[in-house]
């Protein structure tokens, strides 16, 4: 994710710490993020810590640390949140935001990741 994008989510969102927060996907699915965040903190949840965002198996993971401190009705609501944002992810292109869909690319290593038509043809023309 691009510099820009990570400050806006650092300075908007109260549970990121920006010592150990990583974002490891692409600009494309910032809304998404974004949209998930508000949530989150829409929550109110007291420590609650959002570590991690990422793209695995070519959908969204957002880690959130200590879940099992939360009473149950809270962890039940945070994993509705991540869960109704990974399933969005899978039709999101991580790379500029369009229609995408799951798929295998990579010239060497291949990999899964969700991506729009032409993303795709770039990640995979030789």
């Amino acid at each position: 994710m691009n510099q820009q994008n990570t400050d806006f989510l650092l300075g908007t969102f109260k549970f990121f710490d920006p010592r150990f927060s990583c974002f490891d996907c692409g600009d494309g699915w910032f809304e998404l993020i974004k949209q998930t965040c508000a949530k989150l903190q829409a929550l109110d949840i007291a420590g609650l810590e959002v570590d991690c965002v990422k793209e695995k198996f070519g959908g969204l993971r957002i880690g959130v640390s200590d879940i099992r401190g939360m009473s149950w009705e809270d962890q039940k609501k945070v994993i509705d949140i991540l869960s109704e944002a990974e399933e969005k992810s899978c039709s999101i292109c991580e790379n500029c935001g369009n229609k995408g869909e799951p798929r295998v690319t990579g010239r060497v290593f291949k990999v899964a990741k969700t991506l729009c038509s032409l993303c795709h043809l770039e990640n995979t023309a030789p």
